[in-house]
């Protein structure tokens, strides 16, 4: 009897200490758990600091930018010279054969987009485009129509760089009222490269220079033209001239000059 009691004396505290066993368990968890959400709290509020950081930095990243953007705006295009009878449609860049010098192949090298919008003819012009850099390219233009569009190269082959911003844009223009293509005298006909001028004067012409410019999907390519001299056309004859320099599109006629005028 004395062993059977003992053994249930035994059986009650066992149960007694897990019972207070689990409860200490149970404690410390929900001490362990409060202690991590309390740096979980801490982490938060870190990481909030540094976006709020990260966004100012941002923003003066960009008021930087918009400053920057203020002291140099640059040109906008289009952008009109002599007195409103040209218009710059764009800058761009270019790499091949530059028709402007001597054909040299050059890469990147600037260009311009030149509209005449005056009725009258422009006999020759002379750009300026000051960058933000400091360079200075130079374009020149000769003999486009009214309503002619040309891609101009710089002259001495310069490269351009898309960021480098265009600050100041400038030139001289020269027009004339009519054409000159003696179309009182000439009758011009064009397929592709080769040139037909048809003597409707009555006279001789003697001592011709045929002026063209290439002509490349309604624009011309390049600022200056190529030149073609014609010793003479007899009354009622026809001389035909390849204008082989044009063979990236067709032959554009713009001036036909006489004697001295075609020096």
């Amino acid at each position: 009897m004395s062993r059977h009691a003992k053994k249930r004396k035994k059986k009650g505290l066992s149960l007694w200490a897990r019972v207070v066993l689990i409860a200490l368990i149970l404690l410390a968890a929900l001490l362990v758990g409060i202690a991590v959400l309390g740096e979980k709290s801490d982490g938060s509020a870190e990481d909030s600091g540094s976006g709020e950081k990260k966004n100012s930095s941002i923003e003066e990243s960009s008021s930087t930018e918009s400053s920057s953007s203020e002291k140099v705006p640059g040109i906008a295009f289009p952008y009109e010279l002599g007195e409103g009878g040209l218009a710059v449609d764009s800058l761009f860049q270019f790499t091949g054969f530059n028709p402007d010098c001597g054909n040299q192949e050059g890469e990147n090298v600037a260009g311009l987009t030149v509209r005449n919008q005056s009725e009258r003819h422009l006999t020759s012009a002379s750009l300026e485009a000051e960058m933000e850099d400091g360079s200075v390219f130079h374009f020149e233009i000769a003999d486009l129509p009214p309503g002619a569009s040309v891609m101009v190269f710089e002259k001495d082959n310069q490269s351009y760089e898309l960021d480098n911003v265009c600050v100041n844009l400038e030139g001289d223009a020269e027009f004339e009222d009519s054409q000159p293509l003696l179309a009182d005298s000439l009758t011009i006909d064009v397929q592709e490269t080769a040139v037909t001028l048809t003597n409707r004067s009555g006279g001789d012409l003697n001592d011709l220079v045929l002026h063209c410019h290439c002509l490349m999907d309604e624009e011309y390519f390049g600022g200056l033209t190529y030149t073609y001299p014609i010793e003479s056309i007899p009354a009622g004859q026809s001389v035909t001239v390849q204008a082989e320099d044009c063979y990236l599109g067709q032959a554009a006629p713009v001036r036909v000059s006489q004697g001295s005028q075609g020096e």
